[in-house]
């Protein structure tokens, strides 16, 4: 199994190499940033590393980023990358190897202005991932493909699709059974995935959301953290254990990660889970096994689920919109919001806790609409400022909740 995972990976991770404009980078005037990244560990790179660098605004919408084969060349490596003018960003880089980021640098502030930037020597720290998924962006959406022995698993927000091997001209193609028109299929320096017979755009190899990932029970409560290739756990009145992460073995469609050093195995599988206590739905199912003892609960961000895809407002209230109103959603991975609210664009901000989900809308252009779509318009923005929560039905839907009604529901 290992080897045919590798071999996929490798057609993945072998993407055109260059700048790639994203989302925010627009048209407008562009500075130029350069440094270096490096680590200090004494590990050579394979020759087939891939340098790795993006710039994000502080709300995580994608400006630009970078993609730079190594071909043998070691740490530091230098990077040059054009990024919008006049605009705070964050920049990180990572080394991925065979698809996956092995290194991964903390974000750089950069501040806004105009001249070129040299942001000295960046470091790397070793990176491993929760599971075996390779984290793709196609234009402003990101997606996640696994692989396993049986198959690959594709999952875009809230979704996870079950594909299996197709024969295909050239390339490795994975294909949704049920659904023929679902499908990722990998080609020389291309990945393209089509979602229900419509193709998104061209896919690139991107960087992780986060170094971090979290999980947590309850009766008893326990938390698992992780960060920094470190694995602590955290059960309710009793001493928290740490240990290295480990390599994880393929199990079902997730992984299992045997933590014998503290007693422990976890097994982690891609699925929509619902924190007991609050609700709050994650990426993530988690089984935790103690001796005997078996304990359940959730991991991954929330945010990972509704972040990212554009989604399309169908219903307000139960009803579907009137005729000419068009209402879309677009949250970023770091809090960025944006939208149609039926006739008008905006802009804001939204805020992701323990507490529940708040969205505010705030900049908006000024355009007029017919009086229905105004309406629309008026009661759309109202329904925004009074959501909760968020949740997902059987088909996938989005949910925007306040108190005990669905205010709104949108699907991509």
């Amino acid at each position: 199994m290992a080897g045919g995972r590798t071999l996929a990976l490798r057609a993945i991770c072998g993407m055109v190499a260059g700048l790639i404009a994203l989302g925010g980078a627009g048209g407008g005037e562009a500075r130029d940033l350069t440094g270096s990244f490096a680590y200090r560990e004494r590990i050579a790179l394979p020759p087939q590393a891939t340098l790795l660098v993006e710039a994000t605004d502080g709300l995580g919408r994608p400006l630009a980023s970078l993609r730079q084969p190594t071909a043998g060349a070691q740490v530091p490596l230098g990077f040059a990358l054009a990024a919008p003018e006049g605009q705070d960003l964050l920049l990180r880089g990572g080394l991925s190897i065979d698809g996956e980021v092995r290194w991964l640098s903390a974000p750089v502030r950069v501040a806004a202005g105009a001249d070129a930037a040299d942001l000295g020597l960046i470091p790397l720290a070793p990176y491993r991932p929760m599971g075996f998924a390779s984290r793709l962006r196609c234009g402003d959406l990101s997606a996640e493909v696994g692989f396993r022995a049986d198959g690959a698993i594709l999952r875009v927000g809230p979704r996870q699709i079950a594909l299996a091997p197709v024969e295909a001209a050239s390339g490795a193609k994975y294909a949704d059974p049920a659904d023929p028109g679902t499908w990722v299929w990998s080609k020389g320096d291309a990945v393209s995935i089509s979602l229900g017979g419509t193709a998104l755009p061209k896919c690139a190899a991107a960087l992780p959301a986060g170094d971090g990932w979290r999980a947590t029970g309850h009766q008893p409560d326990w938390a698992i953290t992780v960060g920094g290739g470190q694995l602590s756990y955290a059960p309710l009145g009793a001493e928290t254990r740490a240990i290295a992460l480990p390599v994880p073995e393929p199990a079902g469609a997730g992984a299992l990660y045997r933590l014998d050093p503290i007693g422990l195995s976890l097994t982690l599988t891609p699925d929509l889970c619902r924190d007991t206590m609050t609700g709050m739905p994650h990426p993530d199912r988690v089984t935790l096994a103690e001796g005997t003892a078996i304990l359940t609960g959730c991991g991954g961000d929330p945010a990972a689920l509704i972040a990212g895809p554009e989604w399309r407002i169908s219903e307000l209230a139960g009803a579907p919109l009137p005729e000419g109103a068009e209402a879309t959603l677009l949250l970023s991975s770091g809090g960025g919001l944006a939208g149609r609210a039926a006739c008008n664009r905006f802009t804001g901000r939204y805020t992701l806790s323990g507490e529940g989900l708040r969205l505010e809308p705030g900049g908006m252009t000024m355009m007029a609409c017919p009086e229905p779509v105004m309406a629309a318009e008026r009661a759309i923005l109202d329904a925004l400022a009074k959501v909760d929560r968020f949740d997902f039905d059987e088909a996938g839907d989005l949910l925007l909740i306040g108190g005990d009604a669905v205010l709104l529901r949108a699907r991509f």
